[in-house]
């Protein structure tokens, strides 16, 4: 309210220009600050007046256009009071922090804020991808207990059924804070060779992390989950398990040495994959081991985290279908009675009852 106040009492352009940008920065980044103010009383109309004045110049009809555009698409656009408490609490991101292992000492720890879906549209996939899993803690947890596991990879990281996207940012969080400590350590031993350029590894990967996912509203919020942790040099794209090498309706065997997007195109293969809850339906064992198997390079390596056998179809299936794709294959129980009671549950049994299943 304070900064709608600030737009309405903003009587030259320089003053409304400043707010303005001010407010497109931040419902860029957070499309529920876009929804209450929209709603805020006189917020739509002043914006109608500057639109409409004749002494409004171009950038600021511009910014203007861009808040009106983004309006209209929200599906709160017709809403006429701002949101009660617990509505706006549901639709803020949720807060997860992870302690980064590094020897015997600690990384910078990783705060990493995730949107979930807000849509109350619910399609035939149920939204699985719409909300948090439990194993999608476990398995960024488990990343950022052994980064290496990212780090140590050459090639991008592909993220199966990233839903909001927690993985993958744990994994880019990891890349992007690795490649500022190789930055500045390049500029403490080198100080007297300023213009030479160091090249990572990390830096030769055209995209750290490809998040995939198969709905359009969870490929929408990946993209705004990566936004609002400022991550870059990752994409997002459309991808169905259906499609891969060897599965159901694909047109390719399952020895076509690449993953397929949901537009049709053969995608590179990556060093590392990355699922979690990526097993509901027992065809999907087979889906996602064809995938892994199209998906990876020669000596590539997955790890797809999962709820216990007995609690999703298709998990019991899986270790027989990565064989089958030829691919070799480890098991862990990760979750045991004394992690479970480290992360806050007091029995495994609830870390699977929160979860809904």
């Amino acid at each position: 309210n304070e900064v709608v106040g600030l737009l309405a009492a903003a009587n030259t352009e320089p003053d409304a220009m400043q707010v303005l940008t001010v407010l497109q920065k931040l419902t860029n980044k957070d499309l529920t600050l876009l929804e209450e103010v929209s709603c805020s009383d006189g917020f739509s109309c002043r914006l109608d007046e500057l639109a409409e004045s004749q002494d409004s110049g171009e950038a600021v009809q511009t910014i203007v256009a861009d808040l009106q555009k983004s309006m209209s698409n929200l599906e709160t656009k017709d809403k006429q009071e701002p949101f009660g408490e617990k509505e706006l609490v549901s639709r803020l991101p949720l807060v997860y922090g992870l302690s980064v292992a590094d020897g015997d000492e600690k990384r910078d720890d990783l705060s990493i804020m995730v949107h979930q879906v807000t849509s109350e549209v619910e399609t035939d996939t149920h939204d699985v991808g719409n909300v948090m899993w439990p194993s999608s803690v476990m398995l960024a947890r488990h990343i950022t207990e052994h980064p290496s596991i990212v780090l140590d990879n050459k090639d991008s990281c592909l993220e199966l059924g990233a839903g909001c996207g927690l993985v993958g940012l744990t994994a880019a969080l990891l890349l992007k804070q690795e490649r500022k400590n190789s930055v500045d350590e390049s500029k403490t031993d080198d100080d007297d060779d300023d213009d030479e350029e160091k090249v990572t590894d990390i830096d030769n990967v055209d995209n750290d992390v490809i998040f995939t996912d198969y709905l359009p509203q969870v490929l929408e919020n990946i993209q705004r989950n990566l936004d609002l942790n400022d991550i870059d040099r990752c994409s997002v794209s459309g991808l169905d398990f259906f499609d891969q090498g060897g599965n159901d309706d694909s047109d390719y065997p399952a020895s076509q040495p690449n993953w397929i997007d949901m537009e049709g195109g053969k995608r590179k293969q990556v060093g590392l994959v990355l699922a979690a809850d990526v097993l509901c339906y027992s065809n999907d064992a087979t889906n996602v081991a064809n995938t892994i198997n199209c998906a990876l390079v020669e000596g590539g390596r997955a790890i797809v985290m999962s709820a216990a056998n007995g609690r999703r179809f298709g998990v019991e299936e899986f270790p027989d279908a990565v064989r089958g794709a030829g691919l070799e294959l480890e098991i862990t129980n990760y979750v045991t009675d004394e992690l479970s009671n480290d992360i806050g549950v007091a029995k495994d049994e609830e870390l699977h009852t929160c979860a809904g299943y």
